[in-house]
C-alpha cells in the first residue's frame, strides 16, 4: 500500500497510518506547467555554491533525532514542497526524498540547531554528503548512493535556499508529541473512570478534566490539520504552539489528579497487604510524589514557554514519558487492587487487570514501571466504564 500527496493537507491519523503501516509515499505525476517542474540547468559554479551553502548550514550537535521524527519529517517536508509547488525545486530531489523514505535510507540529523540547520542535514545525503542510517548501520551517503546505484543530486542555489526555509522540524517534532499524546489518552479517561469508582479523592473532577482534555487535544489537531502548512509559518507556529501549551496543562491537571488518586490506592495497598508486596508498594508511593512534583516544574516551564514551538517541545520531550510513567503507575495501582481485594473482572472492567506480567510485587518497582509503560504502550483498555 501506498500514501499519495494528493494536495490536501495531512491529518494525524495519515500520519499515524503512514507509520504504522509502513505505506510507501507517491507524489502525483508533476504537472509540466508548474513552477515546481521547471527543470533548470546548473552549471558546476552554481552547483559548488549550492552544496557549500548547505554545508555551512548544517551546523547541528547533541543526540540523534528519533527515526520517527525523520520519517515526519521527510512526509511533512514533502508535503509543504509539493502543495505550495515552490519554485525550482526539481521532480529529482522530490523523486529522491520519496526514494530515500522507501528504503528505509535516513540522514542523520543532531537534535540541537536551528530548523534550516536540521533541514541541510537532511538534504545533504542527497547529494552524497554527510551520514545515513540503514538497516541499523551508519554509513556515508556516497555508499548509499552507490549501493542503490543512485547519481548524487545537482541542486541549484535557489533550490537549496526554498529546501531550507521551512519550518519542518519544529512541526515533525510537535506532530510526534501529538501522536503520542494521542496514544495515551484512552489509559487516561479510562482511568478516570475507574478511579471514579475506587476512589475518594474529588471523582466528580476527573472526568470533567477527560472531557477538557479532549477539548484541548481536538483544538491542537484541528490547528495542525487547518494550518500547519499554511504559507504563513510564522503565525501558523505561534497557534500551534499556542494549542499545544493548552493541551500540555490539560494534560498536567489531569495526571496530578491521577497522582493524587494513585497515591490513595498505593497507601491503601500499604495498610491492607503483607510483605514483601508493601515494600514495593511503599517504593511506588514515593515514585508517585516525585513525579507528581517533577509534573509541577514542568507546568511552569509549559506556561512560560508558550507561543515558542522549539522551547515548547524540549518541554515535551520530558513531560510526555513522565505522563506514561504516572499512567502506568496509576493503572498497575488498580491492577493490585483486583488482586488484593480479589475484585471480579467486571467491577473494574478491564479483564487486563488480570494480566500476570502485572502481579509481581516481587520485582524492583522500576522493573514493574518499565514493564507497565510497555503493556500500556501495546494495549488499548477495552470495556471501558
Amino acid at each position: 500500500m501506498a500514501f499519495t500527496f494528493s494536495g490536501t493537507s495531512l491529518t494525524l491519523q495519515n500520519l499515524e497510518d503512514i507509520l504504522q503501516k509502513h505505506l510507501l509515499l507517491e507524489i502525483p505525476a508533476i504537472d509540466s506547467a508548474a513552477p515546481s517542474a521547471v527543470e533548470v540547468t546548473i552549471n558546476a559554479d552554481q552547483a559548488v555554491i549550492a552544496q557549500d551553502y548547505l554545508a555551512v548550514h548544517a551546523v547541528g550537535f547533541g543526540a540523534e533525532v528519533p527515526e520517527e521524527i525523520i520519517r515526519l519529517a521527510f512526509i511533512i517536508h514533502l508535503q509543504i514542497l509539493i502543495n505550495r509547488s515552490q519554485p525550482g525545486i526539481q521532480p529529482a530531489t522530490l523523486n529522491r526524498l520519496v526514494s530515500f523514505f522507501n528504503r528505509d535510507i535516513f540522514p542523520v540529523v543532531l537534535q540541537e540547531g536551528t530548523s534550516a540547520a536540521q533541514l541541510a542535514q537532511l538534504i545533504l545525503p542527497l547529494a552524497g554528503v554527510g551520514k545515513v542510517k540503514y538497516q541499523g548501520y551508519e554509513l556515508n551517503a556516497a555508499d548509499i548512493l552507490d549501493i542503490f546505484s543512485w547519481e548524487p543530486l545537482t541542486l541549484h542555489p535557489a533550490e537549496v535556499t526554498a529546501l531550507l526555509q521551512e519550518q519542518t522540524f519544529p512541526l515533525a517534532q510537535a506532530t510526534y508529541h501529538l501522536l503520542q499524546t494521542k496514544k495515551l489518552m484512552p489509559w487516561v479517561a479510562y482511568l478516570a473512570a475507574v478511579f471514579t469508582q475506587i476512589s475518594s479523592a474529588n471523582p466528580d473532577e476527573l472526568e470533567a478534566q477527560v472531557t477538557q482534555l479532549q477539548n484541548a487535544f481536538n483544538k491542537a489537531q484541528t490547528f495542525f490539520e487547518r494550518d500547519a502548512q499554511h504559507t504563513d509559518q510564522t503565525q501558523n507556529q505561534q497557534s500551534l504552539a499556542s494549542a499545544l501549551t493548552d493541551l500540555a496543562l490539560q494534560l498536567q491537571s489531569n495526571i496530578v489528579s491521577l497522582a493524587n488518586c494513585t497515591a490513595e490506592t498505593f497507601e491503601n495497598l500499604i495498610s491492607t497487604s503483607e510483605p514483601p508486596a508493601t515494600t514495593s508498594f511503599a517504593q511506588a508511593l514515593a515514585l508517585v510524589n516525585l513525579l507528581k512534583h517533577q509534573s509541577d516544574q514542568l507546568q511552569v516551564y509549559a506556561a512560560a514557554t508558550s507561543h515558542q514551538l522549539f522551547l515548547l517541545n524540549k518541554t515535551l520531550e520530558s513531560f510526555i514519558p513522565l505522563t506514561e510513567q504516572i499512567v502506568a503507575l496509576a493503572f498497575w495501582s488498580v491492577s493490585q487492587v483486583g488482586k488484593v481485594f480479589n475484585l471480579a473482572a467486571e467491577n473494574l472492567t478491564l479483564a487486563a487487570y488480570y494480566h500476570s506480567e502485572l502481579f509481581v510485587p516481587k520485582e524492583m518497582v522500576i522493573i514493574q514501571l518499565d514493564k507497565t509503560i510497555t503493556f500500556i504502550k501495546t494495549h488499548l483498555p477495552t470495556n471501558q466504564a
